[in-house]
């Protein structure tokens, strides 16, 4: 049986040399895009970056002291003010403190970058620890100044009460019209006036005309402040409230997660927190499923 006849050397050279440019430009081209770097961001970028994240906390700096002085900070309506401008402008710290954290990203051999992180990042606990306080400060300044315009509105009405009850007994204890003019004139009760057309009546009928003035007047006020109660302003001061707790919260929370951790810079406080709530959550499913086995090899023991 005839064998197939060897190969020509000479066929294998020539093939392998026609094979081996396009072999050698894919492993050259393949060894390129393994070798070639990512391209770096401009050099200017990072120190940008961080210059206007110092920027916004200037700003955020300059808005809330000039907005908040003169300092008053036992009235309520300086608390609830303070409230509303740090809530407002605390947006602006927090893009701050993302673009330190971003410049430092960039540029990770940058020492004056990767300090200026640390040292602002970490003032961080101080704005989450003053906007989870400034949750109980405006349930305390709400309060306290629904208390406020509550007494005022009572006093009010307790000041008209007495002025109309003191015109009342005027003019019922006037006994001639001279007497109820100068009653009338030291009371300074500028509704009621004896004009030439009341001279000529009867002392009882003008006594009895004043009474249904005053008391028409009566009626008026009255009706004028429950007009005042019932515009919301109450409802108003506390929706603002309701708004304020729930966007201090949101801030709290945010400002935990852009906030490194002073033992492990690597982590943020949001992450550490979560960490210690899922611990406590293992523990007591631990402790649960101890006290179930325990309480199964009780019954089985019975």
């Amino acid at each position: 049986m005839s064998q197939p006849p060897p190969p020509d050397p000479q066929v294998m050279v020539s093939r392998g040399a026609r094979s081996s440019p396009s072999d050698s430009s894919s492993g050259s081209a393949e060894s390129r895009s393994r070798q070639s770097p990512l391209p770096r961001p401009p050099l200017m970028l990072a120190p940008a970056l961080s210059a206007i994240g110092l920027a916004l906390f200037l700003t955020y700096t300059l808005t809330v002291c000039s907005q908040l002085l003169p300092l008053r900070v036992l009235q309520p309506a300086w608390q609830l003010r303070a409230s509303a401008v740090l809530l407002e402008n605390g947006i602006w710290p927090l893009l701050g403190l993302g673009l330190l954290q971003l410049a430092s990203y960039l540029e990770p051999t940058s020492r004056r970058l990767g300090k200026r992180w640390e040292r602002l990042g970490r003032l961080g606990v101080i704005a989450v620890l003053g906007f989870l306080l400034l949750m109980p400060l405006q349930v305390v300044a709400t309060a306290r100044t629904l208390h406020n315009l509550d007494s005022t509105q009572r006093s009010r009405q307790q000041r008209v009460e007495r002025n109309v009850n003191l015109m009342r007994q005027q003019i019922r204890e006037s006994t001639s019209l001279e007497d109820l003019q100068r009653r009338i004139r030291d009371i300074q009760a500028p509704d009621l006036v004896i004009d030439t057309a009341s001279l000529s009546k009867p002392l009882p009928v003008l006594k009895r005309s004043f009474l249904s003035s005053v008391d028409q007047s009566e009626q008026l006020l009255r009706r004028r402040f429950q007009a005042e109660m019932s515009r919301g302003r109450p409802w108003a001061l506390l929706q603002r409230s309701g708004r304020g707790m729930l966007m201090a919260l949101v801030l709290a929370v945010a400002y935990a997660a852009a906030t490194p951790r002073w033992a492990e810079p690597e982590k943020s406080l949001l992450m550490h927190w979560q960490e210690h709530l899922w611990m406590r959550k293992a523990r007591r499913a631990l402790r649960r499923q101890d006290i179930s086995d325990q309480e199964y090899i009780r019954q089985l023991t019975k």
